[in-house]
Parts: C-alpha cells; sequence; structure tokens
C-alpha cells in the first residue's frame, strides 16, 4: 500500500524504488574483515581513498583494488577525490610485501593494483610495480593481462623489470612484448 506524499503540493503517492535501483545489505562479516586485514597490513585501495560507492559490495566480497605508492598523487585531475600535492619523493619500501600479505589472507582470485601518479620518480614508480608483482607471485597464484595476453608471476616479473628499463632508457626498444 502507497503512502500518501509527504509535499503537500505534490499530488499522488509515494512508491517503492525499483529494485535495479535498491542496494543490498553488505555481508557484513566480509566487509569487517577487509577492512581489519587492509587496516591491519597498512594497505590503502581505491576504495578507501576515495568516496567510492560499492565499498560495501567490494569489501564485503572480500575484493580489493590496492592503491600503491602513496596517498598523495603528483596530479590533481578535476574528477578524482584521490589527495595531489608533492609526495617528496617517498615511497613505502614495505608497501610490497604488506600488500602480498594482505592478498594472500583475503584469499583473492582477482587482484587489481593501481597507483597514485607519481611524476617526481624518474621511473614513475614503475619498480615499486614491479615488487608489488613479485612479492605477490609468492604469496599467491598469480597472473597479469596485459592487452589480452597473459602473463604468470615469473613472466610477469620479467615484463614489469622490462618496463623499468626502458623507463630509464626511452631508447631502448623493447621486441619481447
Amino acid at each position: 500500500m502507497a503512502a500518501e506524499s509527504p509535499n503537500p503540493d505534490r499530488k499522488g503517492t509515494i512508491t517503492s524504488k525499483p529494485p535495479w535501483l535498491k542496494i543490498r545489505a553488505p555481508n557484513a562479516n566480509g566487509f569487517e574483515r577487509t577492512r581489519r586485514i587492509l587496516s591491519e597490513n597498512r594497505v590503502r585501495t581505491v576504495c578507501d581513498a576515495s568516496p567510492c560507492p560499492n565499498i560495501s559490495e567490494r569489501w564485503g566480497g572480500s575484493h580489493a583494488t590496492f592503491l600503491i605508492l602513496g596517498k598523495v598523487c603528483t596530479r590533481s585531475c578535476r574528477f578524482c577525490a584521490v589527495e595531489s600535492g608533492e609526495p617528496q619523493g617517498v615511497v613505502d619500501e614495505e608497501e610490497p610485501t604488506r600488500i602480498a600479505d594482505a592478498a594472500g589472507m583475503l584469499g583473492l582470485n582477482h587482484v587489481v593494483v593501481t597507483s597514485v601518479t607519481r611524476d617526481d620518480f624518474r621511473d614513475f614508480g614503475a619498480a615499486q610495480f614491479s615488487e608489488v608483482v613479485e612479492k605477490m607471485g609468492k604469496t599467491l597464484p598469480l597472473s597479469l593481462s596485459f592487452d589480452h595476453r597473459v602473463l604468470d608471476g615469473a613472466e610477469a616479473a620479467k615484463f614489469m623489470n622490462d618496463i623499468i628499463r626502458y623507463l630509464e632508457n626511452p631508447t631502448l626498444i623493447l621486441m619481447s612484448f
């Protein structure tokens, strides 16, 4: 039974939302477990770095998009909620280990790693990506996908090292992709 409209200027009744617009309550246990593991390991995700509307669904299902290279981006994109500024070249050397540990504890089948932009590094943070891939390859069955090509843990680490070499010497042409 529909209720009367609370607005006297408005005629009609209030109807319930259509099913496709309703948000399900999160899996409270999964959400809390994910929040606790990420917090204990001091690991950041895209969901906690920005006002993510899907955090309950993502963390409730033990999914995470890890955000590496700190909390300060060197760019200031209008659409992005991540803090921008000058990170002073600081990088957390233990971050790759903590991310691999957290991913292992969460038992993730699919891992996404992204980063803030780090224009203050010569390699733009590629070395940190490589380290994260290497550490996760020791913790999880790992494969990376780049443009429809899937690489296993060893290939992925080699690929990331090739990227770093290329960034350090842009005249190097990598034919092994």
